[in-house]
């Protein structure tokens, strides 16, 4: 059998080359395979799980929320980026450095989208298990997905856009994932934990599927958006491709791409600001253009943190396209 090389707390182990790994960051860090029996190896573990309320960080709310709906109450979920806050400049304060810190598992979109957060659980010196979302969707087989769940064809027809969370398959095949990681942690609620996976799942599949039916009407519609971060979004939902201001990172863009955003502008029927952000980009593209404007917001700032978010996002952000892209 072929076999790979995995490191937990500085211990080399084996587990099938087919298994994915959960992270890239320093091999002290990893996390290893999913499904088989290459975790929970130290000693005294799984007894200190049933006795001790495990702690996750997630990186933003969305995430946050998908592992929510896993967990239920049996652990704790701390947010790391508040959902008013781009990760993209966020710089980590004191207090959640220390939360970090005591956490049993950090749950992150990718390696480089939040940088003030990849730079340091690059220095992390502990046991956390690390769960890099982004690995699991280019690990990820198209024969391994039924037909709605793509995560990986979504993936990479996309890679400059990290905002792979506003595609709800790639949400479905987080859930099963998070289930597993967090069971490793605490086997003894392994069914629960599968339970509350499979409920999300279906929420979110059908909730996808209303969604689809109600933006078929506007689904050709051109339109222009803050920053490049709705490629998922746009392909999952059948929307026409968004023409962004700013890269992916909210770089400010030249006076070159203002140009021809403006002449774009004039066919656009929205151009979407975003709550995260300056609204100055967004005045300068329509200025004395007659498009209509709307807001975009893709962390649910305005939505109760926790496992009802992810919906309530999805919805939220189809209303919003529907407002503004409708005659």
């Amino acid at each position: 059998m072929n076999t790979s090389v995995c490191t937990i707390l500085g211990q080399r182990l084996t587990a099938p080359a087919s298994i994915l790994h959960l992270s890239r960051f320093s091999p002290s860090l990893f996390l290893c395979p999913l499904l088989c029996g290459c975790c929970l190896l130290w000693s005294g573990f799984t007894t200190a799980a049933e006795t001790t309320r495990l702690r996750i960080s997630a990186d933003i709310a969305p995430i946050h929320s998908l592992v929510s709906l896993v967990v239920g109450d049996r652990m704790s979920v701390e947010l790391i980026v508040p959902s008013n806050q781009s990760p993209h400049d966020f710089a980590l304060k004191p207090s959640q450095v220390r939360s970090i810190n005591q956490s049993d598992l950090i749950v992150f979109v990718s390696e480089g989208f939040t940088p003030s957060l990849s730079r340091y659980l690059k220095t992390l010196n502990r046991g956390s298990a690390l769960l890099n979302l982004a690995d699991t969707l280019t690990s990820e087989t198209q024969d391994e997905q039924t037909a709605d769940e793509h995560a990986a064809d979504s993936h990479d027809h996309h890679p400059n856009d990290e905002h792979t969370w506003l595609d709800p398959r790639n949400a479905i095949v987080w859930l099963t994932h998070i289930a597993d990681v967090v069971a490793t942690l605490d086997e003894s609620n392994r069914a629960e934990y599968q339970q509350n996976s499979t409920k999300a799942i279906a929420e979110i599949r059908a909730t996808h599927l209303n969604l689809i039916d109600k933006l078929a009407n506007v689904s050709d519609v051109p339109y222009i958006v803050y920053h490049d971060a709705y490629q998922h979004f746009a392909h999952s939902f059948n929307l026409a491709d968004p023409l962004a201001i700013a890269l992916s990172d909210a770089r400010a863009p030249g006076a070159a791409k203002i140009k021809q955003i403006r002449t774009a502008a004039v066919t656009s029927k929205c151009v979407f600001a975003e709550v995260q952000h300056d609204d100055a980009m967004v005045d300068t593209v329509s200025s004395g253009l007659s498009v209509k404007r709307g807001t975009l917001d893709p962390l649910g700032s305005e939505i109760s943190i926790g496992p009802g978010l992810y919906s309530a996002l999805m919805q939220n952000l189809a209303q919003s396209f529907i407002d503004c892209l409708s005659e």
